[in-house]
């Protein structure tokens, strides 16, 4: 509707008239609706001297007119302008609608996706958490392992210390049972003089 107020309506000459671009809405027959079903008050839209280039056309404003089959009477023309206004509020009504849905959703989604987010990170921070547990507790195994080991290898290192003065007592014990049997063999063997 903005812009040039002219209109090219195709040529409508159901009653064998001059060629005007609109006759009537109901042809040649009275009290017909737009659906084709009989009506006592039949509306009739006449858009006379309708501006710019067609069959049979001069310049002029448009106008809507509503007609009674009684009185026959038009009621008062409505502007285009005011047409217009009525459009762009509905259009502007539409558009608000669409903007106002539009962010609701988009509000939605980024709801849903940082709720996303937040249950993965939340998710991914248990599993690093339990991750992270699991090896404090297999590196204290370790530890206690390895202590264990400590342990176990100072143990067998005690063990061998009390082995190895157990045989240099035993050594010095046979060197001096070897030196006693040796004293007693020297004195027989004076005695007797063998």
């Amino acid at each position: 509707l903005a812009g040039n107020n002219t209109f090219d309506l195709p040529a409508r000459d159901q009653d064998g008239g001059s060629g005007d671009a609109l006759d009537d809405l109901g042809g040649e027959e009275e009290g017909l609706r737009l659906d084709g079903s009989k009506a006592p008050a039949p509306l009739q839209l006449q858009l006379p001297a309708l501006g710019g280039k067609g069959r049979g056309r001069g310049a002029g404003a448009a106008t809507l007119a509503t007609a009674t089959s009684g009185a026959g009477a038009a009621a008062g023309p409505t502007s285009i302008e005011a047409l217009k206004a009525s459009v762009a509020q509905a259009l502007e009504g539409i558009s608000t609608l669409i903007d106002t849905e539009y962010t609701n959703q988009v509000g939605r989604a980024a709801k849903a996706g940082e709720e996303r987010i937040r249950s993965l990170a939340a998710s991914h921070y248990e599993q690093v958490n339990n991750n992270l547990t699991a090896s404090r507790d297999a590196m204290q195994q370790a530890r206690d392992h390895h202590m264990s080991v400590k342990a176990h290898i100072k143990s067998i290192r005690d063990e061998g210390a009390a082995l190895a003065a157990d045989n240099r007592e035993i050594q010095g014990a046979l060197a001096a049972l070897q030196a006693d049997v040796d004293n007693r063999l020297a004195g027989i063997r004076k005695k007797f003089k063998l």
